[in-house]
């Protein structure tokens, strides 16, 4: 298959979007580019494989939502819960260390995974009620 333009600046934005999850903690340059570039190609096979095969589910996503915010801001979401899993203090700093990471970093990850368990049930439920009102 041919990729298209959109394809491209799909994938552009969805590394930023998987990128955010992490904005404030300490990912470096290749740390950024790896997310980016895993984030940009996740998105591009959702559009190209992954919709075609929802929609004869009958499962609609007419906007791209699901491809350029979902699947990549679940990527993003794991991705910090493993930076905050190997987190340091002399990575970050004492005084930043206590200022970015609010619970003992023991419990931060599991704050972080609790998290985005929440956002998905607050991102499915609603969804599903919606498909099931219009459709």
């Amino acid at each position: 298959k041919k990729y298209s333009m959109a394809d491209i600046q799909n994938a552009t934005l969805a590394g930023g979007v998987a990128v955010g999850s992490t904005a404030d903690l300490i990912i470096g340059p290749g740390g950024a580019l790896t997310i980016g570039v895993i984030a940009g190609t996740i998105s591009t096979i959702g559009f190209n494989y992954l919709t075609p095969r929802l929609n004869q589910i009958g499962v609609h996503d007419t906007a791209g939502v699901h491809n350029l915010h979902g699947l990549p801001g679940i990527f993003g979401g794991i991705c910090s819960i493993v930076v905050v899993a190997v987190a340091t203090e002399a990575t970050y700093g004492v005084d930043q260390f206590a200022e970015i990471f609010t619970h003992p970093i023991s419990r931060q990850w599991w704050t972080q995974l609790v998290a985005l368990l929440i956002t998905l049930a607050m991102a499915i439920i609603p969804g599903i009620i919606a498909g099931l009102i219009a459709g």
